[in-house]
């Protein structure tokens, strides 16, 4: 009948918000047990390992946009071109709008009015300037790496339009678990680092993703 078709879309709905439900707790059971979760293993030092780099930065000349009085100094003019840089709401006037009504106490209503403001929509326009300008850009990667206790920087010579940007180093100590597993422990403080002695045993945590969540201090 016609009452029982009106209502077969609200439980459709209903059913497909339950199963969705239910689909959402599942992801979040899922990734809390592979991400969160951790069991205990011991882990054995097999090894060290180590890599530093520093970029080296290169002087090059490259193409910019900006809009008319905002180049930066040393910038050489390319082309330019008129575009818009903004749309504003501009007010035209104001219109009569019912808001409402009031009742006058005696049976009858009073209609509410108030005046809000139109606007229209306008361009702003600028000048767009393409220019060239010289900035300190990526270049290139020096690197060593090693798998000894004795990390070193990489020797650097620079060329005449070159500098030295930032330096990076990964320390990580290379561990076996009890249950097999090779695994990597980077360490940020170098003087952390040397003291994971090769052969030591330490009470580890491990994510069900297979990654160590933590080391613990060495055991017998």
């Amino acid at each position: 009948s016609a009452p029982a078709l009106a209502r077969a879309p609200a439980r459709s709905t209903k059913r497909v918000l339950a199963i969705a439900g239910v689909v959402l707790l599942a992801a979040i059971a899922a990734l809390y047990l592979f991400v969160l979760r951790t069991h205990a293993v011991t882990v054995e030092v097999t090894g060290h390992r180590w890599q530093r780099q520093i970029a080296v930065e290169e002087l090059r000349k490259v193409t910019e946009e900006c809009w008319e009085g905002e180049m930066p100094a040393g910038g050489r003019l390319l082309s330019s071109r008129d575009e818009v840089y903004e749309r504003r709401k501009v007010q035209t006037g104001s219109e009569r709008v019912k808001v409402g009504s009031k009742d006058l106490g005696n049976g009858y209503f009073e209609d509410v009015f108030e005046d809000r403001p139109t606007y229209r929509e306008e361009e702003v326009r600028r000048r767009k300037l393409r220019y060239e300008i010289e900035r300190w850009v990526a270049g290139r990667t020096l690197e060593t790496k090693g798998a000894d206790l004795q990390p070193t920087w990489p020797a650097v010579s620079l060329g005449p339009k070159e500098r030295e940007g930032a330096r990076r180093q990964t320390l990580a100590v290379l561990m076996r678990s009890s249950e097999g597993k090779d695994l990597e422990w980077q360490v940020p403080d170098e003087a952390r680092w040397r003291a994971f002695t090769r052969g030591a045993r330490h009470q580890a945590a491990v994510r069900a993703s297979g990654g160590l969540a933590e080391v613990g201090a060495a055991v017998p």
